[in-house]
């Protein structure tokens, strides 16, 4: 967000949407704000720009770290979150993977790759080894955290990494013969499922049992086990959403009546409200709470 020239993350409650508070992201600062903010331990921000990285208390909004590029004005990957909160890792244009204390933003170990450089890292769930990729002529792989040697690989390219807060899994955007959407064990090195096309992925949904997937027109939900999709998410650009079925259940803001009223006929909309409509259906289908 920008207020007035000032760039700032902005922090919001779950599941109430209340404003909790505004934290600069450091674009005055090195700090391009690329890169979404993430949590660690619920009370540490990390804001992940396209360089440098800072550490903000989220109570307080005072800065508890910098982390610049060691090239001036150079890439380095998002940063990815240990499952306990405590540590971070970021990659670099050296090749080299850096993990770092998420309190104090001192660093603790760094891994040499033989990647020319690194565009994406993502912690496995067990926070035993760290997945890295990237989108030119370099292989993917995971690297054990402890040892740091290299558990398996791929010549082949990818970009758009995620990875998921259960059962080690990342998804990533594979640039072989065909491009297509993987789901990939990091603790196996074993493929789980995969979408030929040009999909790429937002994320897992907090059951670990949905990927959010992009394409050019849709954004859709699809079964990691299966790589098949399952729902349809619709939104508006007055805020407004519908998270659809195939077999035609929904879910919907209340405001989105008003849409789906311009688009069936005010009549037709009625029924399909009183027939189809499911409140909590999103919740449900992607919360860990049944």
């Amino acid at each position: 967000m920008n207020d007035e020239g000032r760039a700032y993350i902005r922090l919001y409650e779950i599941p109430s949407g209340r404003l909790i508070k505004n934290i600069p992201n450091g674009l005055s600062d090195g700090c391009d704000g690329e890169n979404p903010a993430v949590f660690a331990n619920g009370d540490r921000v990390i804001i992940s720009g396209a360089g440098t990285k800072f550490g903000w208390n989220a109570a307080t909004g005072r800065r508890i770290f910098k982390i610049p590029s060691p090239l001036d004005g150079h890439y380095t990957s998002p940063v990815s979150v240990s499952p306990d909160g405590e540590q971070f890792v970021v990659g670099f244009m050296d090749g080299t993977i850096k993990r770092y204390k998420s309190a104090t933003g001192k660093l603790l170990v760094t891994l040499q790759t033989n990647a020319y450089y690194i565009e994406f890292v993502a912690y496995s769930s067990d926070g035993q080894r760290i997945f890295s990729c990237s989108d030119s002529e370099h292989p993917y792989f995971a690297v054990d955290i402890l040892s740091g040697e290299t558990v398996f690989k791929s010549d082949t390219p990818c970009y758009g990494l995620e990875a998921s807060s259960k059962d080690n899994l990342v998804a990533f955007t594979e640039m072989g013969d065909d491009t297509k959407l993987v789901v990939l064990n990091v603790a196996s090195g074993e493929v789980v499922s995969s979408l030929v096309g040009d999909y790429w992925t937002e994320g897992f949904t907090p059951n670990g049992k949905y990927l959010f997937v992009n394409d050019e027109n849709h954004r859709r939900l699809m079964n990691v086990k299966t790589g098949k999709f399952e729902y349809n998410f619709a939104t508006f650009s007055d805020g407004e959403w519908v998270f659809y079925s195939d077999d035609g259940r929904f879910d919907a803001s209340t405001g989105a009546k008003w849409h789906i009223s311009k688009a069936l006929g005010n009549e037709e909309a009625e029924q399909y409200w009183k027939n189809f409509h499911q409140p909590g259906l999103f919740y449900k289908t992607v919360s860990e709470v049944q």
